[in-house]
């Protein structure tokens, strides 16, 4: 770990790592849980720092944080894992963070995993990943792309007293006249 540790709390200056090194027990779907604040940041001024998040040296995701100095809790999906050791390392990109974003604090991480002979498996392992464009440059992201947000919430099936019809939306439709009037 290249970052400074007080009081609990890393330090993750430009150009170093913080590496946190956890174990599975079963293959699965692998998520993070960060707590982490960016003094000198502000959503306001639209000034954020950049970290990378890298899983085992593979390819890195980026994580925005603009929360200031309150800690903020981001979950993040690792991907699909086998059991055994991990290294998830944290760098703050210098090249895509405001310069007022000199310092992230960790205030914690929390790995977890959905294992495949988990009930709710199924969901994790086909969830959406948004992945980034670089269109012309490092930052097309930030003008071009618009976020998406998806949950999924498992519905019990209600139960209706028998001979009631279950409505189902159907489309209206409109009758068209052509441009020529017939």
């Amino acid at each position: 770990m290249t970052a400074s540790r007080a009081a609990g709390v890393a330090h993750l200056e430009r150009g170093g790592t913080l590496a946190h090194d956890f174990a599975l027990h079963a293959p699965g779907e692998a998520w993070v849980a960060l707590t982490l604040a960016a003094p000198g940041t502000s959503w306001a001024r639209g000034e954020a720092a950049a970290v990378s998040l890298e899983i085992d040296g593979g390819e890195p995701q980026h994580l925005i944080v603009a929360g200031a100095d309150e800690p903020v809790e981001y979950a993040r999906f690792l991907g699909r894992l086998p059991a055994g050791p991990h290294r998830l390392a944290l760098r703050l990109d210098a090249a895509l963070s405001a310069a007022e974003a000199g310092v992230v604090e960790c205030h914690g991480i929390a790995t977890h995993t959905v294992a495949d002979d988990d009930g709710g498996a199924f969901v994790w392992r086909h969830a959406p990943v948004l992945h980034y464009r670089a269109l012309d440059g490092p930052l097309d992201g930030v003008s071009t792309d618009t976020p998406l947000l998806l949950f999924h919430r498992p519905l019990a099936p209600r139960p209706r007293p028998l001979g009631q019809r279950r409505p189902f939306p159907a489309p209206h439709h409109h009758r068209r006249t052509s441009p020529l009037g017939r």
